[in-house]
């Protein structure tokens, strides 16, 4: 039943139809109804209620995962004014629920529903909860998990070995070794991990033989510390052998040696050719054999190169083959007034000399360029064209400097003789003397034989055949006097 009264000329509403006293009764036409407004919905929340009249009310509710804040219920007052607070729908938030020591939450919103979860950090293991949820109460549904340290516990030690390493969290490391000769089979380290449990499988020591390698032919062994692991061979070729591999071996932890046996093979230093002009006498040219080379005849050696070849333990020669070059005699030797005859110097060559005019060689001279770069025969000499004594004319005198090449003599005759012939004659180059033997007569006897004519030519005897000092014969014509 719906109610209405009077009040202070108010119009009053009762739903509730309670008897009220009626203090004024008038008619409606002139009553005005108080009303406080409309009061809006609050953002994720709803409202009940949509009177606005004195007396009315509203009842607010927020949507799942907020909460209310301000009045849940406001009545409309005889003010106009609803009663209360505003209405306000805040989300549900339970807060961060904090980091566990030696650990970290994961999640960036902590509003309701939310899920956090918890990790720790390496070397540490989660107790409690992994996750937590934000529940409608602001709450979250666990409590804080804690980070325990991670420890893997003794990881053992086999007989017969050494174990370092006294840490056993997360991340540490221990390290096996072996006693004496004995060889490690398994693995060498082991990590504690992040389940609590060491990596690999516990090793054991083992003795590992690799049995005798042998020796290779040709070789020796110089060194060999034992047949099992870890030992070694060394080898080494004998004299006048190499090997291009590796001469030691090592035993290896699968029982078998490093490598292959050695192969020793003779030293060969290779042919070291033959010189041009030149010949090699040997054809051996493995390690310590000779071989000698010589020269063609006609070429030598040269003096910075050795004529024989040692094949030396490094595989290469002692020196480089010589070089053989055409024998060359030096000039020959010059001699005073005098010349050599030819300019081919070479080997089997030869030369002469000549002596200048009026100079005769001392002896045959022919000088042959030798095998071993020099000249054979004698060096000859030039001395000067000797004319020979020209005589002395009977009853006569002779002046001279001496009988060679450029030298004069004068004759002369004890009078009342006169000198016929030439008075002075000089040595000439082809050792005669010039003009002709003088001769000291008596001047009544002055007349000549008639000397001739000769062939091609007439004779001038205007002045008879008298003494005189020269007679001339003129040649006739196409001819000349020789």
């Amino acid at each position: 039943m719906h109610c209405i009264f009077f009040k202070e000329n108010r119009v009053i509403e009762n739903r509730n139809c309670i008897s009220l006293p009626v203090l004024t009764h008038r008619p409606l036409g002139s009553l005005s109804v108080i009303s406080c407004g409309d009061l809006p919905t609050p953002p994720n929340g709803n409202k009940i209620g949509t009177l606005t009249s004195y007396g009315a009310t509203a009842i607010f509710s927020c949507n799942t995962g907020y909460t209310l804040v301000g009045s849940r219920v406001r009545e409309c007052m005889a003010n106009g004014l609803w009663s209360g607070a505003e209405v306000r729908c805040l989300a549900i938030t339970c807060g961060h629920p904090g980091n566990p020591a030696n650990g970290l939450t994961q999640g960036s919103q902590f509003n309701l529903n939310d899920v956090a979860k918890f990790v720790c950090n390496t070397g540490y293991r989660l107790e409690g909860a992994s996750q937590s949820q934000c529940l409608a109460n602001g709450q979250w549904s666990s409590t804080l998990p804690s980070c325990r340290v991670v420890s893997c516990g003794h990881p053992g030690s086999p007989p017969h070995a050494q174990i370092s390493g006294d840490k056993y969290t997360v991340g540490s490391v221990v390290r096996y070794s072996c006693l004496g000769k004995r060889t490690l089979m398994g693995n060498s380290t082991r990590m504690c991990q992040l389940d609590g449990r060491w990596s690999g499988s516990l090793p054991h020591c083992s003795v590992i033989s690799c049995g005798n390698p042998g020796t290779p032919s040709n070789a020796r062994v110089i060194f060999n510390d034992g047949l099992i692991f870890s030992s070694s061979i060394i080898y080494q070729c004998r004299e006048g052998y190499y090997s291009t591999g590796v001469l030691s071996r090592h035993c290896t932890v699968n029982g078998t040696w490093t490598g292959t046996s050695p192969e020793c093979t003779v030293i060969n230093c290779g042919d070291p050719g033959v010189p041009a002009n030149g010949i090699r006498l040997g054809s051996d040219f493995t390690y310590n054999k000779t071989v000698v080379f010589q020269c063609t005849p006609g070429y030598m050696m040269e003096s910075d190169r050795a004529s024989a070849l040692t094949c030396t333990k490094d595989r290469t020669w002692n020196g480089t083959k010589p070089v053989c070059k055409a024998i060359i005699c030096k000039s020959p030797q010059a001699i005073p007034n005098g010349k050599v005859v030819g300019s081919d110097f070479s080997w089997g060559s030869s030369v002469s000399y000549a002596c200048l005019e009026g100079y005769q060689l001392s002896l045959p001279a022919v000088l042959t360029c030798e095998g071993n770069g020099t000249w054979s025969g004698e060096i000859p000499q030039c001395f000067p064209v000797f004319c020979g004594d020209p005589g002395i004319p009977a009853q006569g005198r002779r002046e001279d400097r001496g009988f060679t090449y450029r030298s004069s003599v004068s004759f002369s005759c004890l009078a009342p003789l006169v000198l016929v012939g030439s008075a002075r004659r000089f040595c000439q180059s082809d050792g005669t003397w010039s003009g002709t033997q003088p001769s000291c007569i008596d001047p009544s006897l002055t007349t000549c034989a008639d000397p001739g004519v000769p062939l091609f030519g007439m004779q001038n005897n205007s002045q008879g055949y008298q003494d005189i000092p020269a007679c001339s014969v003129r040649p006739q014509s196409a001819f000349v006097q020789d």
